[in-house]
Parts: structure tokens; sequence; C-alpha cells
């Protein structure tokens, strides 16, 4: 290419400045009910883990001399 030459077709670059990227700005409402929301689901699984591992459970099942026979429980046949 000589200096002073005319070149067609050849486009100037811009020149931009590297910007950081902006940060998304979120309702800070959202942010609070986002919080309060997860920490209740901390507690309620904290609370269940516990509870499953220190509270004994009620038995189940009734000893058959306890439970009344057939014959015992009363039906009301009339309407």
């Amino acid at each position: 290419m000589v200096d002073g030459a005319i070149v067609i077709g050849k486009k100037k670059r811009k020149v931009t400045e590297a910007r950081a990227p902006q940060r998304i700005s979120y309702p800070v409402a959202v942010l609070v009910r986002m919080f309060v929301i997860g920490s209740v689901a901390v507690i309620a699984s904290v609370w269940a883990i516990w509870r499953h591992y220190a509270v004994p459970r009620p038995p189940m099942v009734v000893p058959a001399t306890l439970a009344p026979s057939p014959s015992e429980i009363e039906i009301d046949t009339s309407p």
C-alpha cells in the first residue's frame, strides 16, 4: 500500500473502553422475602430432624390382650 492512496471499503475501528458489567438490582422486598422463607425452611428442617431423633414415638400396635374382641364391639343396628 502506498502512502496517501485512497482505500475503499475499509472501516474505521471504534475504540471503546472496557466497562465493568452492571450489577443486577433486585427489589429489597424480594430479597427480604427470600431470606425469610429460607430461614423458615432451615429452622423447620432443624426442628424436624431434632424431633425425629429426640422425641420417642408412641407405640403403633396395640397388644392382643388389650384389644377388644370382635364380640365386645357394640354395633347399633337400629336406624
